[in-house]
């Protein structure tokens, strides 16, 4: 039997920083940290089998719309797009 450990204490999060005098808040160096998130998703074929798998699960074949029936190309290409 193999036995994986995560090493979950390597993980970072990014700093979140609230600035009085704008609008957003900022995470992480540079404000980047979504596009850090974009690049993991983008360039690991695990983690973007894992996070598609996912969603698949959470939204799957459930995902439907009210004017399918206005719009059968939309409606046929978004069911392909949600059954992958």
């Amino acid at each position: 039997m193999k036995v994986n450990f995560l090493q979950l204490s390597t993980y970072t999060t990014p700093e979140v920083k609230e600035v009085s005098n704008q609008e957003f808040v900022s995470y992480g160096a540079d404000n980047n940290y979504f596009q850090f998130l974009i690049d993991r998703f983008l360039g690991s074929a695990t983690n973007n089998a894992i996070i598609n798998g996912m969603s698949q699960m959470i939204v799957g074949h459930y995902l439907d719309a009210t004017d399918s029936n206005r719009k059968p190309d939309q409606y046929a290409s978004m069911k392909s797009v949600a059954s992958k």
